[in-house]
């Protein structure tokens, strides 16, 4: 527990140098969550208590609910958008799914109430169902993050506004899905500590540590610590990289590479520059496209994911692989590939990795950039509460309760054992996954495909990378009308 301990106050020294959040899961700087602290009569942390201090914070109300089963709607298979089960069947001696069965039955035993599953392939079309039938499903539910809005706009998710239980500023709730992801202040969705799903589910650079020493570049954690990790520099050391291995005069997947990434980059790099494709406004939301900054900022990424020294999916350069991520994989932990944009999760296919590997944020547009962000993939499970369920200010509560419990519970095995012990190789690694996973950014157009525009731009700026061509504003002209008056009619069922 020290050492955890010890490992986050470093963590915190770094992200205090780099200006970012201070929690994966909450903001806890003066306009988050110690000085929301202090406003919600909760008291601040002394600064010896370390992280995890029970005592800073009020405990949520206790009730006798006298048996009642709260029901957790989730996936039942495991993958890297949806990881750990919110109710195991039964410890196996891993401690992140045993943390999940010892916080259970803490609020359990609190509430005198049964926590159980109702497993679902597909928690989308159970939810459209029993929405429209009216019936009682479950108390929240976990669906991907691309269906929240689809569900909201039939009136079937409450605005988590109405369970006056929660306490969304405080820092078990994640402020940057609040902040991202809410329509007219109406919060439909949220994660934080009660899950983690949104932290497999954040990009991150993948860097392997032998070709990076063997290429003589300075620490790359001094670098990001300056705030100087940007896309120039990324696209300065993985110039000249390439080399033909095999001499056979063709730079393919059989040699080595400066970087390796997918042609969806051009939309997930967007978000590393701080920026969003669709904005909010003083009245309202508009897409943030035509401005002059969206376009510099997609034809810096073009130019660096085009570069020579830059290797993609199979619509890029790869072409005979039968599975291109298990390709550029193994190029990496063959030490032939220095940078590789990745989830976080998928960092657990390297733990066999002989070589060592380290996390870095997406890059920033230039340095003036005062923030790293990564964004979460929309493939993430992030959590909803029917509108069907008979008691708001119940459920309301348990979510708490369980959210409050995951803070003390969940993070420490999660952070401690799963990214300290099986990914991360040393203290620095793990004081960078900490700035990655409080930098999350969160987009309206990234999850909506309600709106009808979400696969437009994602599609328009695939195809812009495919073809070689920057053909930004032509392309955003294209599709524009349509676009803005998807958006224009998405919006209406939130006013």
């Amino acid at each position: 527990m020290k050492k955890f301990i010890a490992l986050f106050a470093a963590a915190f020294v770094l992200a205090a140098l780099l200006s970012a959040p201070s929690c994966s899961k909450g903001e806890e700087d003066k306009e988050g969550g110690e000085g929301r602290a202090a406003e919600s009569g909760a008291a601040p942390e002394s600064a010896d208590d370390g992280l995890l201090n029970r005592s800073a914070y009020e405990e949520p109300e206790i009730k006798n609910f006298e048996n009642y089963d709260f029901r957790i709607l989730e996936n039942p298979e495991s993958n890297v958008f949806s990881f750990h089960k919110q109710v195991p069947e039964e410890q196996t001696g891993d401690v992140v799914n045993d943390a999940f069965i010892k916080r259970n039955r803490a609020v359990e035993d609190r509430y005198a109430i049964n926590i159980s599953a109702a497993y679902h392939d597909d928690p989308n079309a159970v939810m459209q169902r029993s929405g429209a039938a009216g019936d009682d499903l479950c108390d929240i539910g976990f669906v991907r993050s691309t269906d929240i809005f689809g569900l909201a706009q039939k009136a079937y998710l409450v605005d988590f506004n109405a369970a006056n239980a929660l306490r969304l500023d405080m820092p078990w709730w994640d402020q940057r899905i609040i902040e991202g992801l809410s329509i007219y202040d109406k919060i439909y969705t949220l994660t934080g500590d009660i899950t983690t799903n949104d932290d497999v589910s954040t990009f991150t650079i993948l860097y392997n540590k032998k070709l990076y020493s063997e290429l003589g570049y300075e620490n790359p954690y001094a670098i990001v610590s300056k705030g100087a990790w940007t896309m120039d520099k990324m696209a300065e050391m993985i110039k000249g990289v390439n080399r033909d291995l095999n001499g056979d005069g063709i730079i393919d997947e059989n040699d080595q590479w400066g970087m390796a990434t997918e042609s969806a980059a051009m939309y997930y790099f967007f978000f590393g520059s701080g920026m969003h494709y669709i904005e909010k406004t003083p009245d309202g939301y508009e897409y943030a496209l035509g401005e002059a900054k969206a376009q510099s900022v997609l034809e810096k990424t073009f130019g660096l994911l085009t570069s020579d020294d830059s290797i993609y999916d199979l619509y890029g350069t790869i072409k005979n692989a039968s599975n291109v991520y298990e390709t550029l994989e193994k190029m990496f932990m063959d030490d032939r590939l220095l940078f590789n944009s990745r989830l976080v999760g998928d960092a657990l296919h390297l733990r066999n990795m002989e070589s060592s590997f380290g996390f870095l944020p997406l890059p920033k547009y230039d340095e003036a950039q005062k923030e790293y962000y990564s964004w979460v993939t929309w493939n993430t499970f992030t959590a909803v509460m029917p509108a069907t369920v008979p008691d708001i200010a119940k459920s309301g509560l348990i979510t708490e309760a369980l959210a409050f419990e995951s803070m003390f519970t969940i993070r420490e095995p999660f952070y401690g054992n799963l990214l300290n012990l099986k990914i991360a190789r040393d203290d620095e690694d793990t004081q960078m996954l900490d700035l990655i996973l409080s930098s999350k950014a969160y987009d309206l157009d990234g999850v909506n495909q309600s709106t009808g525009a979400q696969s437009g731009i994602l599609n328009m700026v695939n195809n812009i990378l495919i073809k070689r061509e920057f053909t930004l504003a032509s392309s955003w002209e294209a599709i524009r009308d349509k676009a803005e008056a998807n958006l224009e009619k998405f919006l209406r069922a939130f006013e």
